[in-house]
């Protein structure tokens, strides 16, 4: 499936197979074989996402460090960045350009929902980071429960004061989540910090 619009989202506007599209849309398909009419259809399909993101990396770590801190690789979508970012490190590791040091740091990586998927429980998990926004003070509060028929998040701060937030009430209240997650990092890994200020 096909996702577009701004790369840091995990949301897109889902564009389909372009053929099947035009398909549905009751445009006609024509087929022609040089001069004359054909029973035969051309489609192009997209070369396997991990062959390129070799290369990708293969190229990448080829590059001088003076290179390397003026290039930027982009991807259309965090499952593809994830796996181009994994990709890059191998490629790194394996000729010797990262410490053999290791050290994981903790991370919380955003969670994007729109104003309709903020008010539906099944995007909620145990052990997300819910952080509440009440008069520009912010207040962090980790998923302990999440009761599906409720529709209720049973929520606990840092000083284990519980508390309930019914996603029916997500249009009346600013908030954003996040997944916790640990972030494996060696000397020779460039890293860029992404923070977001509210």
């Amino acid at each position: 499936m096909n996702k577009l619009n701004h790369t840091q989202r995990s949301q897109g506007l889902r564009a389909g197979n372009a053929m099947d599209i035009l398909q549905k849309g009751n445009t006609q398909v024509s087929r022609w074989q040089g001069t004359h009419q054909s029973q035969t259809a051309l489609h192009t399909t997209e070369v396997d996402k991990q062959d390129r993101h070799q290369v990708i990396a293969e190229h990448y770590q080829q590059l001088s460090p003076q290179e390397r801190a003026n290039t930027q690789v982009l991807a259309t979508n965090k499952a593809d960045n994830d796996k181009l970012n994994a990709a890059l490190r191998h490629q790194l590791d394996k000729t010797g350009q990262l410490s053999e040091k290791r050290v994981e740091i903790p991370v919380l990586n955003p969670v994007y929902l729109s104003p309709e998927q903020q008010a539906s429980i099944k995007n909620y998990q145990k052990g997300m980071i819910f952080n509440e926004i009440n008069d520009g003070k912010m207040t962090r509060y980790k998923v302990e429960k999440v009761n599906t028929k409720a529709k209720t998040l049973q929520l606990i701060d840092a000083d284990k004061n519980r508390r309930y937030f019914n996603v029916a009430d997500a249009k009346n209240t600013t908030f954003f989540v996040s997944q916790p997650s640990t972030l494996e990092v060696a000397a020779g890994d460039r890293l860029v910090l992404k923070m977001a200020l509210h």
